[in-house]
């Protein structure tokens, strides 16, 4: 699983297999980047050949019955308000 923060254009990745064998990953259902290990990145290249190499052909089960509700923040911008508020913060994205 890869995903990107477009305000640094930074990238990551998990083995979603690796990730979800934990037992209390798979009860929480989410996926939580450490921004440091998980940089998708020149040096990700070994980590993905091996989980590559490791990948043999074989029976794969269905997908399981589940439905779930996708809520994306995709809605096209039609326009934008008269006036841009800016605010400084002691928070970050660490």
């Amino acid at each position: 699983m890869t995903a990107r923060r477009t305000t640094t254009n930074q990238a990551y990745w998990t083995s979603i297999k690796d990730h979800f064998r934990e037992a209390s990953a798979a009860q929480s259902r989410r996926v939580i980047f450490d921004k440091h290990a998980d940089l998708f990145d020149r040096s990700a290249k070994g980590a993905l050949s091996t989980i590559a190499a490791s990948i043999r052909p074989g029976a794969i089960a269905p997908p399981a019955g589940i439905t779930e509700q996708l809520v994306a923040n995709l809605l096209p911008v039609e326009r934008f308000g008269s006036k841009l508020y800016l605010a400084e913060t002691e928070h970050t994205d660490n």
